[in-house]
Formats: C-alpha cells, structure tokens, sequence
C-alpha cells in the first residue's frame, strides 16, 4: 500500500505527463509539428493539466467524492481537459493578437 505522500507525487508526475503529452500533440496538429512555439505549446499544457485539476476534480459529480490524493481516472481526464482547454484559449489569443 502506498503512502499518501507517494501517491501524491505519482499524480503530480502523471498529470505532468498528460501536460506534456497533449501540449506535443497540440504543437504537432496547431503548429504542424515545427520546433517554434514548441516550449510554449508544453508549458500551456502542463498548466492547464494542473488548473484542469484544481478547477474540475473537486465536482465532477455532485454525488461522488474524489480523493486528490489517490491516483484515478478521473484526475487524469480532469488535467487532459484542462490542458486541452488551456491550450485552445491560448492559441485564439495567439492567433488575434500575434497574427
């Protein structure tokens, strides 16, 4: 059985993965794969896996409850949604101000 603390720092580490996994497909598909922007395209994803977290894992369901401290699904599409919504945001304010 692991300890609260581990199980801690596995979440962080997998929802920086997602971060970093969804920003590399969002460079990939937004950005056609070039190496600008592509420092960019990770950071915004690895932000908005953590907001993503903190923003839709406390309510995902009125009736359920979801410990933060142990590592689940839920969490998991929680920071690839934020990362993914994150990363939209951006590239409209991107695209409008930086032509």
């Amino acid at each position: 059985m692991q300890t609260t603390e581990t199980a801690q720092h596995m979440n962080v580490a997998a929802w920086i993965a997602t971060g970093i996994v969804i920003g590399w497909i969002a460079n990939y598909l937004l950005n056609q794969g070039s190496r600008d922007g592509r420092l960019g395209y990770l950071a915004f994803g690895v932000l908005g896996a953590f907001a993503g977290v903190q923003l839709l894992a406390p309510t995902p369901d009125p009736g359920a409850t979801v410990d933060v401290n142990a590592f689940s699904m839920t969490l998991l599409m929680c920071s690839a949604a934020g990362a993914v919504v994150l990363l939209f945001v951006g590239n409209m304010v991107r695209q409008r101000f930086f032509p």
